[in-house]
Formats: structure tokens, C-alpha cells, sequence
């Protein structure tokens, strides 16, 4: 007597459901990396704004602002194309300026800004 023996070989239902977990894990990658690709924008554009707010206070430091600062509020967008630059002042005593620098740039149609606040203080 002769047992016959199956082929070995996959049913349609096991390679359908190895086709769904498929599917479920490659949309989570993409879905992953679309997450990734917004938080590095998001980082980017804080490293902009601190690179930005940086080279603006060491420039105010260097004391050559004085004539921009005569009418007590300074805006520029030189620096980077798309970001709006506001700089309000306060006289402090003792020779001394407080200083809120605003930068406001636009990202996915929404207005962004962040505020930075310093003193500057001069010697006499």
C-alpha cells in the first residue's frame, strides 16, 4: 500500500495573512519615518531660530546698533529668507537695555515665533 504524501507548499489563507502583517508592518515604518521627517523640520527650524537669536544678540553686544535702535524697535529679514525678525527695547538704568527678540517664520501654513529676552549692559 502506497501512502501519498501532500506537497509541501503554502494555502492561500497563510499567504494572505502573512500578506496583511505585511502590509500593517509597512505602513507603520511609513508612517514612522513620515513622524521622523516633521520632528527633524521641527528641529531644524528651533536651530534656525537659536542660530538666528544668537548672531543677532553677539551683534547687539558688539555695540554697533545704536543708529538701528534710534526709533526703539528694529525689524530685519536679511538674515534668513522667511523669517520676520522684531526687536523691542527697554532703557534700563545704568546704561543698560532689555531687550525681547521676537523671530516668527511660517511652517505648514501656521505662523510660528519664538521670544527671546536679554539685558544688555554697557560699561561707561
Amino acid at each position: 500500500m502506497k501512502v501519498q504524501r501532500r506537497k509541501a507548499a503554502f494555502t492561500l489563507l497563510e499567504v494572505l495573512i502573512a500578506m496583511l502583517i505585511l502590509l500593517v508592518g509597512s505602513t507603520s515604518i511609513c508612517a514612522l519615518w513620515i513622524g521622523a521627517i516633521d520632528l527633524h523640520k521641527r528641529a531644524l527650524d528651533k536651530e534656525r531660530v537659536a542660530t538666528l537669536a544668537d548672531s543677532i544678540l553677539a551683534e547687539m553686544q558688539s555695540g554697533d546698533w545704536k543708529e538701528r535702535l534710534a526709533k526703539g524697535r528694529w525689524e530685519s529679514t536679511k538674515y534668513f529668507p522667511g523669517y520676520s525678525i522684531v526687536i523691542d527695547t527697554t532703557p534700563l538704568p545704568n546704561h543698560s537695555l532689555f531687550l525681547q527678540l521676537t523671530i516668527s517664520y511660517k511652517r505648514y501654513g501656521r505662523m510660528r515665533r519664538q521670544v527671546f529676552h536679554t539685558v544688555l549692559w554697557k560699561e561707561q
